[in-house]
């Protein structure tokens, strides 16, 4: 089966899991690929928080689920960053290194010009 975690809504990576794999695995290849701090983090599947120690099988995780990495504290994903129009045309978005505004003619620190 394969399971998406999500880190915000312009970072999803797939990762395909055996239903009696632990998720502690999928989380520390998730947050070392990131770079982020797993100790502030918690995963979620729908209303559940995911431990260590759960697995796919153990939580009826289905084909496809979508599980929410959220910094602990938090009730929220990050913000949205693209559209898109459903989560069936999901593409892993990596960061492009910071480019000169003045090369691009753009401002603003994302490289947005005005609108």
């Amino acid at each position: 089966m394969k399971v998406m975690l999500r880190l915000n809504a312009c970072t999803f990576k797939k990762y395909k899991v055996s239903s009696t794999t632990l998720f502690r695995n999928v989380f520390l290849a998730f947050c070392v690929r990131h770079n982020i701090d797993r100790s502030v983090h918690r995963f979620m599947y729908g209303s559940v928080q995911i431990s260590d120690h759960d697995t796919p099988g153990g939580l009826g995780v289905e084909n496809g689920a979508i599980i929410d990495c959220m910094i602990r504290g938090s009730s929220t994903v990050a913000p949205v960053c693209f559209r898109r129009s459903s989560l069936d045309n999901v593409v892993t978005v990596r960061p492009r290194p910071p480019q000169s505004t003045a090369e691009h003619g753009r401002t603003g620190e994302h490289g947005r010009g005005k609108v």
